[in-house]
Parts: structure tokens; C-alpha cells; sequence
């Protein structure tokens, strides 16, 4: 039984969905109010007032002015989260200064050399950390996301940073997770970190996502898993078709997922002729052929799974309009009412353990 406040509780969540500028304004105003607030003691050298006054004052211009510049060039509005991880670390710096700067003046000024040695080595680590983030990086770590269970599915739109979900927003994305939920009902379980959510990230324009479920601590790729994941992530924009009437375009995430996916699945030879590396237009019209047709094949058993668990997934799409973040736990009712058609990839009873 729910208590009594618990749809005033519904309520505030719901709200704080739709304005998510509203904690990080809190945030920033708190931030900002105490990187204002530090000061040096009277006794502080004349050099450390010197550079605490200028470290402030030229902090502030570039946590203000970098975000703006940075949303110009690219169009938009600069999220208020930029702001408060600048004044953040503009804090933190002005707190050191404030504790520490006469002691590493005196320090510096009788071992010049060994201050030179502390500057070169935190550049010289400051250049390693960023080329350990440079792009060559990405395909690792998107590899890793799944198995740490990071968003493998979801809607994104180009989002004014002011924009609300509108009600038709919320049902139309609500299906599209629905429709990239229910496939799971084809593994042994839900792992307990699932969680499918509706709500709209105004950064990454994300509207919702359900989290990547990987295939356990193995280096081979199962081909009956691949197929699954196949149909998973075109599982949204088919279950908007099914239950709507009708798609949205915002599942190009999803399906530019779903074609890496299916050009190392045919480049077995499991349709058949596909070439890794076509060469030539009619190579490449082969291989057009061959995704457009395991696409529609991928799409009609999608279609013939969701018409034949209509109510599940009429159900779940409402219960997500309703409450905007399922877990695990609240999805097993609605996975236990999923029936599995013939010739849908079917990882029940395999014996091995998904990650968790």
C-alpha cells in the first residue's frame, strides 16, 4: 500500500524530470556564494594577495566566459553544470591558496630547483592524462560500457537546454524504452543493475535509455546474443510503429549501433556473401542488399513480438509515462507476462551467466 504523501512525492520527481536546471541552479548558487566567501588571513605576504586576488578574479571570467564561448561555437545554451564544476574547482584552488600559498612561496624561494621540478612534472602529467583521454581511446571504452552498465540503448534529440518533455514526448519515448525492455524478457533474468528511465538530459540530449547487459566474462561473441542485441535496438522504433501507429527519428543512436553489429555478424557468412572490405559499386550494392534485407527480416520478427505482447507492451509504456525510472525489480512482472515467438533469439537456459 503507498503511503499518503507518496504522489506529492511523485509529483516532485516529476517536476524535477522535467526541470533538471532547477538542482544544478541550487548547486550553483551554493558554489558560487563559497568560492566568493574565502579570504586570506591579513597576514598573508603581499606576493600571495597578489595571486590569490588575481587567481579569483580571472577564475571567475573564465568559469563564466569558456562555457559561453564553448556554446556559441556549437550552438545552444551552456549547461549550468559547466558552471558549477568551474566555480567547484575555481573553490578548491582559491581553499589551497588560502591554507597553503605562503608555505609554497617559502618553499619555492630557497629551492628554486626542486620547485622547477614539481611545475615540469605536473605539466608533463597533465600532457599524459590527456592523451590517455584522446580519441583513440573511444572504441575501448564504449567496448567496456555494456559490461559496466552504461546506457546500450536509447532516444536522443538535438534539445533546446530550456526545452520540457511534452506529454506526447513522454508517451512516444516511453514506447521506444518499452520497446528496447521487453526483448530482454528473452534472457535468463534481468540483471540487477537494469534500470530503463525516461527523462530528458539536456547535455547529451538523451529523452531515455535502458542500461547495456553484457555476455558474461567471455572473450567469444555468442551469435545467438549478437541477434538479440540486433533486435533490442531496433526494438524502439518498432514498438513505437506497433503501438502508435507511427516513428520518431529519434533512435539514430540505436541504429547506427545495430548496422556495426550487423556488418560483423554477415561478415561470417551467416546470409550468406558479404564482404568485409567491399570493393567497388557492386560489392557495395551486395552488401546494401544484405543489411536492407537482414533489417526487414530483424523487423518483421520485432513486429510479430510486440503484436503478440500488445498489452505488455501497452502496460509497460503506461507504467513508464507514470513513474519515468524502472528497476529490475519493478520490470519482472512484465517480463514474466512476455511470450517468445518462434525463431526469436532465446538466451534462457544457456547456462551462462550474464553480467550482473
Amino acid at each position: 500500500m503507498s503511503s499518503p504523501g507518496t504522489p506529492r512525492i511523485d509529483r516532485i520527481k516529476h517536476w524535477l524530470n522535467d526541470n533538471t536546471w532547477a538542482p544544478w541552479a541550487l548547486l550553483f548558487a551554493v558554489v558560487f556564494l563559497f568560492a566568493m566567501s574565502i579570504e586570506l588571513d591579513k597576514d598573508a605576504s603581499p606576493l600571495l594577495h597578489a595571486i590569490f586576488d588575481c587567481t579569483k578574479r580571472l577564475g571567475v571570467l573564465a568559469v563564466i566566459m569558456v562555457p559561453s564561448f564553448r556554446a556559441l561555437t556549437l550552438g545552444g545554451l551552456p549547461p549550468l553544470s559547466d558552471y558549477v564544476v568551474g566555480f567547484a574547482v575555481l573553490t578548491g584552488v582559491c581553499a589551497v591558496l588560502a591554507q597553503l600559498g605562503d608555505s609554497v612561496i617559502t618553499w619555492a624561494t630557497a629551492d628554486a630547483l626542486s620547485a622547477t621540478a614539481v611545475a615540469v612534472s605536473l605539466i608533463l602529467v597533465r600532457v599524459t592524462l590527456g592523451l590517455a583521454s584522446s580519441p583513440w581511446r573511444t572504441s575501448a571504452l564504449e567496448r567496456s560500457f555494456e559490461s559496466i552498465g552504461l546506457p546500450a540503448a536509447g532516444y536522443y534529440v538535438k534539445a533546446n537546454p530550456r526545452a520540457k518533455l511534452s506529454a506526447n514526448d513522454i508517451r512516444s519515448t516511453s514506447a521506444h524504452e518499452a520497446g528496447h525492455t521487453l526483448p530482454h524478457a528473452a534472457l535468463a533474468a534481468l540483471p540487477a543493475h537494469f534500470v530503463v528511465v525516461v527523462e530528458l538530459d539536456h547535455e547529451t540530449g538523451s529523452l531515455g535509455y535502458v542500461t547495456g547487459v553484457g555476455d558474461g566474462d567471455h572473450l567469444e561473441v555468442r551469435r545467438t546474443f549478437v541477434e538479440w542485441q540486433m533486435l533490442m535496438l531496433l526494438g524502439g522504433r518498432v514498438a513505437q510503429r506497433v503501438l502508435l501507429g507511427s516513428e520518431t527519428l529519434g533512435g539514430t543512436s540505436d541504429y547506427s549501433k545495430w548496422l556495426t553489429l550487423a556488418n560483423v555478424y554477415l561478415s561470417n557468412g551467416i546470409k550468406g556473401l558479404f564482404y568485409d572490405e567491399p570493393k567497388g559499386a557492386d560489392q557495395v550494392l551486395l552488401n546494401k542488399v544484405a543489411l536492407d534485407n537482414l533489417q526487414r527480416e530483424q523487423e518483421a520478427l520485432l513486429a510479430e513480438f510486440f503484436e503478440n505482447n500488445l498489452d505488455v507492451l501497452s502496460d509497460l509504456t503506461d507504467a513508464l509515462v507514470e513513474h519515468r525510472r524502472l528497476d529490475a525489480e519493478a520490470l519482472a512482472p512484465f517480463m514474466a507476462r512476455v511470450s517468445i515467438p518462434a525463431g526469436f533469439p532465446s538466451l534462457k537456459g544457456e547456462g551462462r551467466v550474464l553480467n550482473d
